[in-house]
């Protein structure tokens, strides 16, 4: 068959995954490695020749990382498609020079130092909605954030393109829902009441397209700068009002655990995990574990598809302002 053709093997029951749910509650698609025919994507998403983006910030120590963050992404993201990677970082004379794929661009962009790591994070939101509304809406279609601190081991392909899209957690996999680490407190604009939530998502890679995005951040650091008024820190920061924002504004497509694996965590059971941390990252560091199967269900929550549906929070009301109509985005000619 040619690369726009439908293998009919695809068809078969044996290319699709029985054993963890495959949709949200709300029809969005859960992406898991044996769901999707990436040769058929690639061949249609060609077509449509778009730019992606990817934010990363290299602040104080996270320089270590770069390179292995860079030369990973290089190899495993997006392969041949085009792809700008914005890296904010405050030592920009430690940046190592590296040859990438053609179509692919680094982009060096300086930004201040911050004493509390959580005021960097947290900071994080704005300055990726200013740079979508000055630059980025020009230049990509589509926007990621990820951490520096990861290295990738297989490929992440044009499945996670969509108009917005959250990773979930991999730690939803040992706690069970109301366990999940929301942020309670009714007083912070991250507050999701007790009872409430579904999806535990990661601020470590999370994105969509660029107008979405840019509603995404700039709602999220609006709730982040009302907590600094009035005395308050979320609970995991950015993270806390990433949460509250996807509950209230359904992501359009899920990236599984698989997508972002805490090295914290058990080993996934399915593929092969390197035994020793790869140069450049310490153990414990975040790693992204695509493709590398999940643990049993027994270990904690799963998503396994047994016929009943996760309880999830279903009101469309969203306590937060209504954001601006979409800004004009895409790249110029």
């Amino acid at each position: 068959t040619t690369e726009n053709s439908l293998d009919p093997s695809s068809l078969e029951p044996h290319f699709w995954r029985t054993d963890v749910l495959l949709m949200s509650p709300w029809l969005a698609p859960i992406m898991w490695e044996g769901t999707f025919n990436r040769d058929i994507l690639n061949a249609q998403y060609r077509q449509k020749n778009f730019v992606v983006g990817v934010a990363t910030f290299a602040v104080k120590k996270y320089v270590r990382f770069i390179e292995g963050f860079l030369g990973s992404a290089n190899k495993f993201f997006l392969s041949g498609h085009r792809v700008n990677f914005y890296l904010f970082t405050d030592h920009p004379e430690k940046v190592p020079s590296m040859k990438l794929a053609p179509e692919k661009s680094l982009v060096i962009i300086p930004v201040q130092n911050y004493s509390r790591w959580q005021d960097i994070s947290m900071n994080r939101m704005d300055i990726i909605s200013n740079h979508i509304r000055t630059h980025w809406r020009y230049e990509v279609d589509y926007l990621y954030s990820m951490d520096i601190d990861v290295q990738m081991f297989e490929h992440i392909g044009v499945e996670i393109i969509d108009t917005l899209v959250g990773t979930i957690s991999s730690w939803q996999y040992t706690k069970p829902r109301d366990s999940n680490s929301y942020e309670r407190r009714p007083e912070s604009r991250a507050a999701i009441p007790s009872g409430e939530g579904d999806f535990y998502y990661a601020a470590s890679f999370y994105g969509g397209s660029v107008s979405e995005v840019y509603k995404l951040t700039t709602a999220c650091f609006k709730g982040v700068t009302e907590d600094r008024a009035n005395g308050i820190e979320a609970k995991w920061h950015e993270e806390s009002h990433l949460n509250k924002y996807l509950l209230y504004h359904k992501p359009t497509r899920l990236l599984s655990p698989e997508y972002y694996w805490d090295e914290e965590l058990i080993r996934p059971l399915r593929g092969k995990v390197p035994e020793e941390p790869e140069e450049g990252l310490q153990p414990g560091a975040l790693k992204v574990r695509v493709r590398q199967g999940l643990p049993h269900a027994t270990e904690g929550t799963s998503f396994r598809d047994s016929g009943k549906p996760r309880q999830v929070h279903a009101r469309a009301h969203s306590s937060m302002q209504e954001l601006p109509a979409d800004i004009p985005c895409g790249p110029q000619d």
